[in-house]
């Protein structure tokens, strides 16, 4: 597939290790980078590396990469296994969806860039991606801040009616400490509240 633009941004496939490895640098910098700029961890690399086709936009004024996410193209059973999502969720339910999958993951934007622009060329790109493989599920995991599910309340309120699974796809406990959402059905959702509090993507 040809890159896609909008602006100055390029979105394209990484189809070398120089580009591979500056989009696991510029992960170092979104997910590694402590409060004074620090950087806490090695480079950003990990075993699903390999497996993944990585998407990199790169700001064509700068040189710089603004914008990375792994997409792990999924068409047959075996391939969940491979997945990131499998560690802390159990996918057999998927293993009889009959359709393509991607799972999204390592999505990023540089700290210091704050064009919406890169978010939606980003969104663009994978909705082509997924229209060339006839993709008919995305999914991925995303991180709440912190350990403790109470600040969350009003988000897990908004999530459970409106964006549970159908339960014959729905994954399954797998972690030993879970928030079950259906427990939590009582809470009247602030919705204002919820949505300022949901990960960024």
């Amino acid at each position: 597939m040809t890159p896609l633009r909008k602006g100055t941004y390029w979105a394209s496939i990484a189809v070398s290790p120089a580009k591979l490895e500056a989009a696991q640098c510029l992960r170092t910098k979104a997910f590694h980078t402590g409060p004074k700029g620090a950087q806490t961890e090695p480079v950003d690399r990990d075993c699903y590396d390999q497996g993944c086709a990585h998407m990199v936009i790169k700001d064509s004024s700068s040189g710089g990469l603004v914008c990375c996410f792994g997409l792990l193209r999924i068409f047959d059973r075996t391939t969940i296994a491979q997945s990131y999502s499998v560690q802390y969720y159990e996918l057999s339910g998927l293993q009889s969806y009959p359709h393509p999958m991607i799972e999204i993951g390592r999505f990023c934007i540089n700290p210091a860039a704050y064009d919406g622009d890169i978010l939606r060329l980003a969104w663009a790109a994978l909705s082509r991606n997924a229209d060339h493989y006839k993709i008919q599920l995305l999914f991925g995991c995303a991180s709440f801040a912190g350990l403790e599910p109470a600040p969350y309340r009003d988000v897990f309120a908004l999530l459970n009616p409106r964006y549970l699974a159908p339960r014959k796809w729905r994954p399954q406990v797998k972690a030993p400490h879970v928030f079950r959402f259906e427990s939590r059905d009582t809470h009247r959702c602030d919705a204002g509240l919820a949505k300022r509090r949901l990960p960024p993507l």
